[in-house]
């Protein structure tokens, strides 16, 4: 689609070109004069840009009713528009023609009215763009027509759109209104005070640079100064790709000077060379549009594939390492039928002594009902999540706010999970929080394994999920899934007619590789809460799960053993480590592909500077003369052509890079995908994209430019 509306823009222009300025290679003038300000374009812009969607009615449904009109005899077509001929041509022929098409005309007879009008509305949209003529259009159309002798105002709907989008945005917290809003609008600004008579370059600039500004700055900032919380999904991708080349493209073109004048500085030790590099440097910036829409073109395929790399390598390398296992191999699960307290225990028992010679270690959670227990909030600190602490008084003393009265609120159903002393002595679990009262992992696992009244909580209960249930338990504090520190809270467990226990919360478990702490095939997934073993005895007793965790001796097969486990004891045990492997497979397979996939895009993308740069040759031939005549070998033109192209490459390569490389750094930095997740850049990887880019621009623009170099003085000169 976007191929077709640059075919037809260019259609139009080309169409009202001026016959002199065209045959005498001039620039056409009359596309350029236009008033500073016109009112009724003002007017009329908003109205023409917003029935853009009917053209794709009117066009197929004027077709079949002049079909229709063509077979009821009035076959002259002295006032039909020309972009409905070929219809027209159709109902030149015979009554077999036709049987087809009479039902269909029929059938759209009713849709005459709205054909017509919505035939208007789009004339009033293509005559915006000044390129038809009032004979062109059908005689049923005029009146509509005249209304289109007035200019559009462009900078209308995109600063009022993008403010209303900001607006629209804010009103329903969405980072992705508010960011495509936050983009166009300036952009319209610049086009409002250049209309006004304000220079263009500096304007451009910066708001080219504010939008940079705008996506690259971090989302608390926007938070805060609106004091609202932004929320965004994986569509800001795409938005942000968009945005961040084309300002970034516009920063470049407005400033090609500025390089060029950079780039000479360096050019006064390049001796008989220096020409050629400040001619392969400044034309580009004569051509501002052809060369701002190859750049925007490159950097966003660059920045898509860029982008899309880092992000997956810094998944699968943050995922695929022995952390996110902690230690573990295997997982391996008995219910209440078969509860199995100490698998080590079991399978000596079973005689399987092979098995246990390939074990390291292993510890068992236990779980209680999977329906869950209650759950209240008796006391918490007052958390301030931005600063990643506790609010304090004047005095410097944490508030604590007593919640046992809100039990409406503060009240919920939790999952009991318990440890043995295997679970605690061997697991490599790395907690991502903890209270101030602790300062090491090993100092929350000792507590709860000498039966401290404390308790560890899942991530369940400070991010919920899409699946969870209305009355689970939250803490009750403003903590979020990046959290780093815990407030001091206290909890009481149990049934109101039962036993109940008063437990503080120590510690926040992390994000692992396999589902540690979650009860599995629940319907409803309840947070999971551990607590010690005395604890859950007092307040449960009877184990509806117990979860096995396994770690193997070195060099010995994962696989093996899980099987080994399941033929022996007849419970379900899964290979954590050899299904990490094969996730890990699965996701460079898809990152290739994927890779792959935006390399022939990329490739499609530098061969237009092959298309360029053969146009190049036809259009600059007497330049390319006059350089010749002015002292250029040969050899110096054909470089001059191909340092230019590569420039161009180089820029746009660059672009999309850097853009890439700095969003990554901005979404990691701010914990997007979760604690845990680190950025990681591949270098070798984005070095290869970066030179290969590179290498195949220059590769394709090597024929144009050893063309350029063997036109002749004579030849090149005559063709003026």
């Amino acid at each position: 689609m976007i191929t077709f509306i640059t075919m037809t823009v260019s259609s139009f222009r080309a169409s009202v070109l001026n016959i002199v300025a065209a045959i005498r290679d001039l620039p056409d003038t009359s596309l350029s004069r236009r008033k500073k300000l016109s009112l009724v374009g003002i007017v009329t812009t908003p109205l023409g840009v917003g029935l853009l969607p009917t053209t794709l009615i009117t066009f197929p449904a004027g077709s079949v009713l002049l079909l229709l009109l063509g077979r009821t005899g009035n076959r002259r077509p002295p006032t039909t528009s020309w972009w409905l001929m070929p219809a027209w041509r159709l109902m030149l022929w015979r009554a077999e023609w036709g049987m087809y098409t009479t039902p269909i005309g029929l059938a759209l007879l009713p849709t005459l009215p709205l054909t017509l009008l919505l035939g208007a509305l789009a004339l009033v949209f293509i005559g915006m763009l000044g390129g038809l003529r009032a004979s062109a259009v059908p005689w049923l159309l005029v009146p509509a027509w005249k209304i289109l002798t007035w200019r559009p105002e462009w900078w209308v709907p995109l600063f009022a759109g993008g403010v209303g989008l900001i607006l629209y945005g804010l009103d329903r917290e969405t980072l992705f209104y508010y960011s495509i809003g936050g983009s166009i609008a300036p952009l319209g600004l610049v086009m409002l005070l250049t209309r006004v008579g304000l220079p263009g370059r500096p304007l451009w600039t910066l708001a080219s640079a504010f939008v940079l500004f705008f996506w690259l700055s971090p989302r608390a900032w926007h938070n805060d100064l609106f004091n609202i919380d932004l929320d965004g999904g994986p569509e800001l991708f795409v938005v942000s790709g968009m945005m961040m080349t084309a300002a970034g493209a516009l920063l470049l073109v407005f400033n090609l000077e500025t390089l060029v004048r950079v780039f000479s500085v360096g050019m006064a030790r390049a001796g008989k060379y220096a020409p050629v590099l400040r001619a392969a440097a400044a034309y580009p910036a004569a051509s501002r549009y052809r060369t701002g829409m190859t750049i925007a073109m490159i950097a966003l395929i660059m920045f898509a594939l860029v982008n899309f790399t880092v992000v997956n390598s810094s998944f699968n390398r943050s995922t695929g390492t022995d952390d996110q296992l902690a230690g573990y191999a295997i997982q391996a699960e008995s219910t209440r039928l078969e509860a199995i307290d100490d698998l080590r225990a079991a399978l000596s028992e079973a005689g399987a002594s092979g098995t246990l010679a390939r074990i390291r270690s292993s510890g068992a959670l236990t779980a209680g009902p999977l329906t869950g227990t209650p759950v209240q909030t008796l006391r918490s600190e007052r958390w301030d999540p931005s600063l990643n602490a506790a609010i304090t008084s004047a005095g410097g003393a944490p508030i604590v706010d007593d919640l046992s009265g809100d039990e409406e609120n503060h009240a919920g159903e939790v999952v009991l999970l318990a440890g043995d002393d295997g679970f605690y002595d061997g697991n490599e679990i790395a907690l991502q929080a903890r209270t101030a009262d602790y300062a090491s992992d090993g100092e929350v696992w000792a507590a709860l394994k000498r039966g401290d009244p404390v308790a560890l909580i899942s991530r369940a209960t400070v991010e919920g999920g899409a699946f969870a249930a209305g009355d689970n338990w939250r803490m009750p504090s403003d903590v979020d899934q990046r959290a780093s520190a815990l407030p001091r809270t206290t909890l009481q467990i149990g049934h109101s007619a039962g036993a109940k226990v008063e437990v503080e919360v120590i510690a926040l478990t992390p994000t692992l590789a396999f589902d540690a702490f979650g009860p599995p095939g629940e319907a409803v997934a309840r947070p999971s809460v551990i607590v010690p073993r005395a604890v859950w005895d007092q307040l449960i007793g009877e184990a509806s799960l117990v979860r096995h965790l396994v770690a193997v001796r070195g060099g010995e097969d994962s696989l093996e053993v899980a099987q080994e486990i399941e033929s022996t004891l007849l419970i379900e045990a899964n290979d954590l480590a050899g299904e990490q492997e094969r996730n890990a497979r699965l996701t460079n397979s898809f990152l290739r592909a994927f890779q792959a996939f935006i390399g022939i895009g990329l490739a499609a993308g530098l061969a237009a500077l092959g298309v360029i740069a053969v146009r190049a040759v036809v259009e600059r031939r007497g330049q390319i003369g006059v350089l010749r005549s002015l002292g250029f070998r040969s050899r110096m033109v054909g470089l001059e052509m191909l340092l230019e192209m590569g420039f161009i490459a180089f820029l746009g390569v660059a672009l999309g890079t850097t853009l890439a490389l700095a969003l990554a750094w901005r979404l990691f930095d701010e914990q997007t995908f979760g604690p845990g997740i680190s950025l990681y850049i591949p270098v070798g990887t984005i070095a290869i994209f970066v030179v290969g880019a590179l290498a195949a621009s220059l590769v394709l623009t090597y024929l144009p430019a050893r063309q350029a170099a063997r036109t002749t003085i004579a030849e090149a000169l005559r063709y003026e």
